[in-house]
C-alpha cells in the first residue's frame, strides 16, 4: 500500500499530533508513506524530524484548483493509492483527484471536527470510499446532518501510545522541575491557546479565584500557547491568581507534564469531536474533568476515571473541586482504573490496526 497523507493545518493540536502517528506507525508497518503539509507548519517540521517524507501541500482554499495539480504531481511522483484526507479544507482537491483517477485511487476523509459542511457543498462527500471519524459525536453530525451514507463511516479513536504515559516516570522530579512542592495540589489543562477562549480555561481560572483562600495548595498549570495566551495571563492576573498559575508554553514532554500533575481539566465550551489531551492524562493515571460537549465525554467513565459538567458551569466545577480537594485520596485511587480504561480504549497500535484494515478492504477492490 501507498497512502498519501494531506493535511493543511499550521497549528499543533490532538489531530496534528494523530496524524503523525499514523503515519509514522503506518510506515513502521511496512507501508509506503508520504505526506503533504504546508512548509513552516508544525506538521512539516514535526514530520521531517521523524524521519517522514514530507512534500510542501500547497494549499490555499477549498477550492484551489491550483492544489489539484500539486496533488496530482506528488501522487504521480510516489504512485499513490490511497489519498488520506485529514482537513476539510483539503476535500475538494481531493475530490478532483479522485474523479480524474477514478478507482485508480482510494480516497478517505478523515473527520476530526463536529461542525457540519455547509449545506451546499454536502456533495464533496459522495466520492469517497470511507469517512473515518474519530467518535461517535462525529458520526451523528456526518450521518445525521451531512448526510453521509452510514455504510462509508467507520468509528475509530483516535489513539495514543499508551506505553509512553504508563512508563514509571519520576513524579518527584517532574514536580520539583515545574516548582510544585510535595503537597501542592497541581491541576493542569493541555491545549492549543486560540482564540476566542482556548479550551474553557477563562472558566478554570475564575473558579480558582473563588477556592484559593479555602485551598491554599491549589495550584493551576496551563500548557499550550497561541493567539489567546496572553488575553489569559492578564485575566488571571486581573482575578488575582497568577501567582499560583503557571503558563508553560507549548511543550513536547506531556506525559511529564501529566506525571506532574494530580487531576487535569478540559473544559471545551464550543465543539470537541474528541479530545486527546483528555485522553493522555488518564493513560498517566490523572483523572480528568470534562464538559459535555460533543466526543469528550466519550474519553471518560464517570465516576471512575474522570468526571462530565455542563459547559461553562462555574458552579458546577467549584463544587467537584471542592469535594475532590476534600478528598484527595479518592484521586489518588483512581490512577488505575484511569490507566486500565485508556489501555482497553484508545491504545494507538489498536487504532492503527483498524485504520490497515480499511486500506485493506479498499485496496482489495482496485479492479
Amino acid at each position: 500500500m501507498r497512502i498519501l497523507y494531506i493535511y493543511s493545518s499550521y497549528t499543533s493540536g490532538g489531530g496534528e499530533r494523530a496524524t503523525l502517528d499514523l503515519a509514522e506507525n503506518v510506515q513502521k508497518r511496512g507501508g509506503y508513506v508520504v505526506t503533504g503539509f504546508p512548509k513552516k507548519s508544525f506538521l512539516y517540521e514535526s514530520a521531517k524530524q521523524r524521519g517522514l517524507p514530507v512534500e510542501h501541500l500547497k494549499l490555499y482554499g477549498s477550492l484551489d484548483f491550483r492544489a489539484v495539480y500539486w496533488l496530482m504531481k506528488i501522487i504521480r511522483k510516489h504512485k499513490v493509492d490511497i489519498l488520506h484526507v485529514q482537513q476539510g479544507k483539503a476535500f475538494w482537491p481531493a475530490v478532483f483527484v479522485k474523479i480524474m483517477l477514478g478507482n485508480k485511487l482510494k480516497l478517505i476523509f478523515h473527520r476530526r471536527t463536529m461542525l457540519p459542511v455547509n449545506k451546499d457543498f454536502r456533495g464533496v462527500y459522495s466520492p469517497a470510499d470511507r469517512v473515518i471519524v474519530i467518535s461517535n459525536a462525529v458520526k451523528d453530525v456526518v450521518v445525521g446532518t451531512d448526510k453521509v451514507n452510514p455504510a462509508k463511516v467507520v468509528v475509530i479513536y483516535d489513539g495514543i501510545k499508551v506505553q509512553k504515559f504508563v512508563d514509571n516516570i519520576n513524579r518527584d522530579t517532574r514536580r520539583k522541575e515545574l516548582g510544585y512542592g510535595h503537597t501542592d495540589f497541581v491541576v493542569t489543562t493541555v491545549s492549543a491557546l486560540n482564540p476566542p477562549r482556548g479550551k474553557g480555561q477563562d472558566v478554570l481560572l475564575r473558579v480558582t479565584a473563588k477556592l484559593r483562600r479555602k485551598y491554599p495548595v491549589l495550584r493551576i498549570l496551563i500548557v499550550g500557547d497561541g493567539a489567546y495566551r496572553a488575553k489569559l495571563e492578564s485575566y488571571a492576573t486581573k482575578l488575582g491568581v497568577a501567582d499560583i498559575t503557571k503558563f508553560t508554553g507549548r511543550r513536547e514532554d506531556i506525559a511529564d507534564i501529566f506525571a506532574a500533575s494530580d487531576l487535569s481539566c478540559m473544559l471545551s465550551w464550543d465543539t470537541e469531536a474528541l479530545g486527546l489531551a483528555a485522553i493522555e492524562a488518564q493513560a498517566a493515571g490523572r483523572p480528568v474533568i470534562v464538559t459535555n460537549t460533543g466526543g469528550l465525554v466519550e474519553t471518560v467513565l464517570p465516576g471512575k476515571t474522570g468526571w462530565v459538567i455542563d459547559k461553562d458551569d462555574d458552579a458546577g466545577l467549584e463544587r467537584l473541586l471542592s469535594n475532590i480537594l476534600d478528598d484527595r485520596g479518592k484521586v489518588a485511587g483512581m490512577e488505575h482504573d484511569c490507566k486500565t480504561w485508556v489501555t482497553e480504549k484508545f491504545d494507538a497500535e489498536d487504532s492503527i490496526t483498524r485504520v490497515c484494515e480499511v486500506y485493506k478492504q479498499l485496496l482489495a477492490s482496485i479492479k
